[in-house]
């Protein structure tokens, strides 16, 4: 925005030269990257909560039918 005010003084020329910029552009993919990366982590990590809690249910189940077979 910077930069484009020294060429327009319009506001919303400013904006619409800065969002145009490809220094801009080449940001914007950089986060939808990152924020990719991320989404996936955050998805494995909770799939890796969920196969925890199923493993401990499962471990309660059994200490239950061992105690019930005693």
């Amino acid at each position: 925005m910077k930069e484009a005010m020294l060429k327009f003084e319009a506001v919303n020329a400013q904006e619409r030269e800065a969002y145009s910029h490809p220094e801009y552009q080449e940001l914007l993919k950089g986060l939808a990257a990152a924020i990719e990366v991320e989404e996936d982590l955050k998805w494995k990590l909770e799939a890796a909560r969920m196969r925890t809690d199923v493993w401990r249910t499962e471990q309660a189940t059994a200490r239950a039918e061992g105690r019930a077979t005693e």
